[in-house]
This record gives structure tokens, C-alpha cells and sequence, in this order.
């Protein structure tokens, strides 16, 4: 009776240990792609502009010109650089004033996934980062019950996922 008292015990304590171990790999950023960089800086495609569940960027050209830079130095974050000038609305939080172009300082709040990208210092949220790199700036316009977000993709990997060529034939020859 007491043998089976120890061996949970130990079972709950090793249970405790391996979640704890595994938290504290995703708080360091550890295994995160973006995070293991170094010096680059890593532009970024607006891959789709989500109106609930239907993507609207096909029908306005404006978001052709939206562009999004995400820079690091010695694989910490560095500098962010959001241009939506050309489009008629600002999609950052209230909190965030810019003037169609954001270029701040930020980090990543890991503590959260997707990982928050934050203006640095500070607790203002800009937009989030998924594991696969993609960032997302989520907003509203107008009406409460309609939900949009802008959806970026590292430059190379645009139309990868959405509407690519899934014959894996290339045009080029």
C-alpha cells in the first residue's frame, strides 16, 4: 500500500517535471524557426486579406502595396516595418499611431501562441507570428460581427498554401 503511494507520487512528480521542461522550451523560443535567424532581414508578402472566412484581396488592389519587414541583429528582434499607406484604413490597435507606416522596435512575447509581437518595452501587441513564420495583424472595420486579418507570408513561400501551383509544375522552363 505504501509502494503504491510512492510510485504515484513519483509518477506525478516526473509528470509535473517533463510539462515544466517543455514550458520552459517554448518561453525560451527555443525551436522556433524565426528565432534562430541571426542578422537578416526578412520580408514578408500579404498573402491573403480574410473578411470572416472569405479572402477579399483579389477584389481591391490597394493591399497590392501593403508591405511588412521584420528585421533581426545577433537573432534578436530589431525592427518592424508595416507600410499600408496606400490603403484607406489602419488596421493596428488604437493604441498603435502611425501614419500608414509603423516602424518601431519590437520582441516577441513567447509566452503566448501565437507569439505576440509587441512594440518593444511595452505590453502594445502590433500583430502575431505562427510557428510557420506567417504573421497576422487580426482588426475590425464598421460593423462588430464582421472579423478581418491580414495574412503575411515570408516572401518566398507566398501562394505556397493558398492557390499555388499544386501540380508542381513551374511556368519557368
Amino acid at each position: 500500500m505504501k509502494t503504491n503511494a510512492i510510485i504515484k507520487f513519483c509518477l506525478a512528480a516526473m509528470s509535473c517535471a517533463m510539462l515544466f521542461s517543455c514550458a520552459q522550451k517554448l518561453e525560451s523560443g527555443k525551436e522556433y524557426p524565426i528565432l534562430e535567424i541571426g542578422d537578416a532581414d526578412v520580408v514578408y508578402e500579404l498573402d491573403q486579406v480574410m473578411q470572416n472566412s472569405e479572402d477579399v484581396k483579389p477584389y481591391f488592389s490597394f493591399f497590392n502595396d501593403v508591405k511588412l519587414t521584420v528585421s533581426y541583429r545577433d537573432s534578436k528582434p530589431d525592427k518592424i516595418v508595416f507600410d499600408d499607406s496606400g490603403v484607406p484604413f489602419r488596421v493596428t490597435g488604437a493604441d498603435v499611431k502611425y501614419d500608414g507606416v509603423l516602424n518601431a522596435e519590437w520582441e516577441i512575447n513567447s509566452a503566448s501562441s501565437p507569439y505576440e509581437i509587441r512594440i518593444k518595452g511595452t505590453e502594445t501587441v502590433i500583430c502575431y507570428m505562427a510557428k510557420d513564420r506567417s504573421i497576422t495583424f487580426p482588426f475590425k472595420l464598421g460593423a462588430p460581427s464582421n472579423q478581418y486579418e491580414y495574412r503575411f507570408v515570408v516572401a518566398d513561400q507566398a501562394g505556397e498554401d493558398a492557390g499555388g501551383d499544386e501540380s508542381g509544375t513551374s511556368d519557368e522552363q
